[in-house]
């Protein structure tokens, strides 16, 4: 990371549109931690192991933390320094104004968490890992900003995904500006997972916040390294073809801003899926545990089996045993849009398997519900819970017969 001149710094700290007191305070303290954290790089990077990170490390929404919030946006601007086309010439102050400062900063419109990690030896707390949520809105005026900054720069291929699914631009949210320090993201980090430990902890804090304020629909534009480090944290992405808003004079500046990335990186849209963790945690909110089945080996014994070559990722079976815990089962996966693949019971031979169709549908398994609730012979009619299976449908009628 580029050490910054002195003169550099005060022209960072006093330049762009804001001079107040407060705005110089705010930028002045969260660079003397951003600062801190160069000068003593060197012996952080010697006490600091990949185990050590794990076990000092906690993630924070520092939104409200002047200081914190002006160190991580100092960390995300020096980043975004190393995407700008460089005819443009742009300083670092430039770059923190545009790419920290935007509408969605300005407007409340967006949450900052970050990852500090105490070195064991100094004891000083120093930013491992940032990222800023945009938690949607609908728009009310055609000045007021758009729902998420990624609607600024692409259009997808048809409509949002969450409008094709009902949901409204105010369920939406969006990860961006992410940024890891480059002593968190050596070689042996990477080796150690570091990264993807970070990367992990951040996406489960950020979508814990937006789905307090009913966003459930997560959308990210990042490169495809960035991608493959969101997988390898165990976060399912789904990607959603795109292209650039080259219509769009201000989406064609910044485009043109930082061409570096958008010409070397290829970012790509993205949807960002609930992890299995995530999954199970909200329905075993709901359900009593003889109800949720999610070990992987009972999961590939239980479901995933086949006469055909099929292959499906399945995260989770669901085992209600009455109708009350079917409502909760439906409720969970309405609010969480969670694709549900519901069978009745045995090995769906006739159709070929019990599989899903698509990958990460959750099973449900109606097998438990399997009560003959009424017989009716004089008009020849059975009331039955779906897992009643013919024999035992069959026995029953015998019995009735026999009396």
């Amino acid at each position: 990371m580029p050490s910054l001149s002195l003169q550099a710094t005060r022209s960072a700290l006093l330049g762009g549109s804001s001079t107040a007191a407060e705005g110089f305070r705010k930028r002045a303290v969260g660079f003397e931690r951003f600062a801190a954290a160069e000068r003593t790089g060197s012996a952080v990077e010697q006490s600091l192991d990949p185990a050590s990170v794990k076990a000092n490390t906690r993630i924070v929404d520092i939104t409200d933390d002047p200081g914190w919030l002006a160190a991580a946006r100092w960390e995300m601007a020096v980043g975004y320094s190393k995407l700008v086309d460089p005819s443009r010439q742009l300083q670092l102050r430039d770059i923190y104004h545009s790419v920290c400062e935007d509408g969605y900063e300005k407007d409340g419109h967006s949450r900052t968490v970050a990852a500090l990690t105490v070195d064991p030896v100094t004891r000083t707390p120093e930013i491992s890992g940032a990222v800023r949520l945009v938690i949607g809105r609908e728009r009310r005026r055609d000045s007021d900003p758009l729902p998420i900054d990624a609607m600024n720069l692409v259009t997808p291929a048809g409509r949002w995904p969450h409008r094709r699914s009902g949901r409204s631009d105010a369920e939406t949210c969006e990860l961006g500006r992410f940024v890891i320090p480059e002593k968190y993201r050596t070689a042996a980090m990477r080796r150690a997972g570091v990264d993807a430990f970070i990367t992990g902890s951040l996406v489960r804090e950020t979508r814990r916040i937006a789905n307090q304020a009913g966003a459930w629909v997560m959308y990210a534009l990042m490169p495809i390294r960035v991608a493959e480090l969101t997988q390898r944290a165990g976060v399912g992405l789904e990607k959603v073809p795109m292209s650039l808003r080259e219509d769009d004079p201000n989406a064609v500046e910044i485009l043109e801003t930082f061409s570096t990335y958008w010409r070397s990186a290829s970012p790509r849209l993205y949807v960002m899926k609930l992890a299995c963790a995530e999954i199970g945690e909200a329905f075993k909110a709901v359900l009593p545990a003889e109800s949720v089945v999610d070990d992987p080996g009972a999961i590939e014994q239980g479901y995933a089996r086949n006469v055909t070559a099929l292959k499906r990722q399945i995260p989770m079976a669901l085992r209600p045993g009455d109708e009350s815990e079917v409502a909760r089962i439906i409720a969970v996966a309405n609010e969480r849009r969670i694709p549900l693949h519901p069978f009745s019971t045995g090995k769906n031979w006739g159709l070929g398997s019990k599989l899903p169709v698509t990958h990460d549908c959750v099973i449900v398994d109606l097998s438990r519900m399997n009560r003959i609730v009424e017989i009716d012979d004089e008009f020849g009619y059975a009331v039955l819970e779906p897992g009643v299976t013919q024999l035992q449908l069959a026995s029953h009628l015998a019995r009735i017969i026999r009396r």
